[in-house]
């Protein structure tokens, strides 16, 4: 019996990636030159234009059914106490007075959202070796994309420029080194407290999520931090689409982790290669996406690795749309969609061909529910030098999408206020500790959601 049945017995996951083969096989070849060249970074970055339809299909029989309802009313779901340390990075405040569900108003709404997602993070007592781990995985990252170590120009200029060769990144200052704070443009030798302003860059404020705790400021009663067998129940007879980009694809592999006991190694079969474990599959996207014939996922799955591009021009939103329809009706069928970034935020674009569409074919039925994910907050290293893709612009996109949405009946999973000031190791993606996270919030609001409506 494989590791997953173990743990896992009643749940099948189907996971199905449904795009264009010959894309994929352009795109792979084009990696294996630059592998050969030594040149990987060199189309690092035309990857991450790949977007990705994934289909997450989670079935239970009967049986299994009876076993996990037994289950979980026996044991429950394992809760976050004042004082005890926090698992899987996320915390709920205690109060002596309410230790009840949220109300039932709260649901189909922001409100319960909202309070998941305005917070702060509080660092834990973590060991040196911990500490040792996050930074080795950021170190192996940015060294992949041939970032320099110091992340400092030889220059010591910073701020509004990239590096040299590096259009993606922009130039901050060495933490660990004699001029650490990136204030009007140069790098120099201050304090922590005095390098705060709103043109100042410090890598040294940046939090690590892996060594921290997410705690929602707006929570009166306790946040379930769910394991895999907490999640197997949950996600019974559920129906989830992840629809979008590489943001998307790193929710999808942090839910597979959890369902593989929370360990990111256990995204892969037993008995993979060397060298598919030893990659950060968990968070990098690029190693799963391009290394799918070394990587096999076992969670019961079925694993189609073929890839395109999602145009909101071309077929791909042709493709959105037949997963609307395919689910048209299907009770608890539940859509999660991220797309924009790499269209250059054009709103009306998404607007005119993603968005009214969709409305329009969703006001016709009740199922499937649609949660939209506003594109969360850049990390400092993302380059000034695309207008598109500043902080600014992220705001003023998510905003205006907000706006139009605010009258439908389509739920926003906004981590803007997660990711801000957390560390990023490219300035676009963020690790393990995040996209943790990210699922605890969604798997809590799933489990509001039966709390207080029959399914």
């Amino acid at each position: 019996m494989s590791r997953t049945r173990k743990i896992c017995r009643a749940v099948k996951v189907r996971y199905v990636i449904t795009l264009l083969a010959m894309l994929a096989l352009v795109t792979f070849a084009n990696f294996l030159v630059a592998s050969t060249r030594g040149d990987i970074s060199a189309v690092a970055h035309s990857y991450l234009s790949n977007f990705t339809l994934l289909k997450h299909i989670i079935q239970t029989d009967t049986a299994s059914r009876d076993h996990q309802s037994a289950s979980s009313g026996a044991k429950g779901s394992q809760t976050v106490l004042s004082g005890q340390k926090p698992v899987g990075n996320i915390a709920g405040n205690v109060t002596s007075k309410n230790d009840t569900a949220f109300s039932q108003s709260s649901i189909g709404d922001q409100k319960f959202l909202d309070k998941l997602l305005v917070g702060h993070w509080s660092l834990r007592n973590y060991t040196t070796r911990e500490l040792g781990d996050v930074e080795t995985f950021i170190n192996r990252t940015r060294a992949y994309l041939k970032l320099p170590p110091s992340l400092q120009r030889s220059d010591n200029t910073c701020g509004n420029v990239n590096f040299p060769g590096h259009q993606w990144y922009r130039a901050v200052c060495n933490p660990k080194g004699a001029t650490p704070c990136c204030i009007n443009g140069s790098c120099v030798d201050k304090p922590v407290q005095e390098c705060r302003c709103p043109e100042c860059y410090d890598m040294r404020q940046q939090i690590h999520a892996e060594l921290a705790t997410w705690v929602p400021d707006g929570l009166t009663v306790k946040l379930f931090v769910f394991f895999c067998t907490d999640v197997c129940p949950l996600l019974r007879n559920r129906t989830i689409y992840l629809v979008g980009d590489s943001y998307m694809r790193q929710l999808y592999i942090a839910l597979l982790a959890v369902l593989r006991d929370k360990n990111p190694r256990h995204v892969l079969k037993d008995d993979v290669s060397e060298v598919s474990v030893g990659c950060p599959a968990h968070v990098l996207h690029n190693c799963i996406q391009h290394g799918a014939d070394l990587m096999q996922i076992d969670v019961e799955t079925i694993v189609l690795m073929i890839f395109n591009h999602f145009s909101m021009y071309t077929v791909r939103t042709e493709t959105l749309n037949e997963v609307l329809k395919e689910l048209k009706g299907k009770r608890n069928s539940w859509v999660l969609l991220g797309i924009g970034f790499h269209d250059h935020l054009d709103f009306e674009s998404l607007r005119n061909h993603v968005l009214n569409p969709m409305i329009s074919m969703l006001s016709k039925s009740s199922w499937p529910k649609v949660i939209w994910l506003p594109i969360h907050s850049p990390g400092l290293l993302k380059t000034p030098l695309v207008e598109t893709q500043t902080a600014r612009a992220i705001l003023a996109f998510n905003a205006k999408v907000k706006a139009h949405l605010d009258a439908q009946p389509i739920t926003l999973l906004d981590f803007t206020k997660l990711t801000n000031g957390t560390m990023s190791y490219d300035g676009s993606h963020y690790g393990r500790g995040v996209n943790e996270v990210k699922i605890q919030v969604l798997l809590n609001y799933f489990r509001e959601i039966d709390k207080t409506v029959k399914r």
